[in-house]
């Protein structure tokens, strides 16, 4: 079981760097709050789904499916922001840091 202050915590950083690829790429206002905030929701709530349903068995070193899902997790708020406007400057920025520092985060700290 994962700690719930770890779960907690990789989510905040993970909405943290949704956060500023957001603000590099030039996304304001609907485009910010459907991104960052969802995306540490979305991690928070996999990671808890993770652990009641025991996905947290490393199968390489260091890496769950836990892990591996965080990396969906982290990307799916900003992916759905980008689909659904492709005006957006830089618009998929966010969607890569998103997948990559939740990927990143959970596989560090937990």
């Amino acid at each position: 079981m994962v700690p719930w202050y770890l779960i907690l915590t990789s989510g905040v950083i993970t909405a943290a760097a949704v956060a500023v690829a957001t603000h590099l790429a030039g996304w304001r206002g609907l485009e910010f709050w459907s991104s960052a905030p969802v995306a540490g929701v979305l991690i928070v709530g996999w990671r808890a789904f993770a652990n009641l349903a025991g996905l947290n068995t490393d199968f390489l070193p260091a890496i769950s499916a836990g892990d591996l899902g965080c990396l969906v997790a982290g990307a799916i708020a900003p992916l759905c922001v980008a689909l659904a406007n492709d005006r957006l400057p830089k618009r998929w920025l966010p969607t890569i840091v998103g997948g990559v520092a939740g990927f990143v985060v959970n596989v560090v700290i937990l």
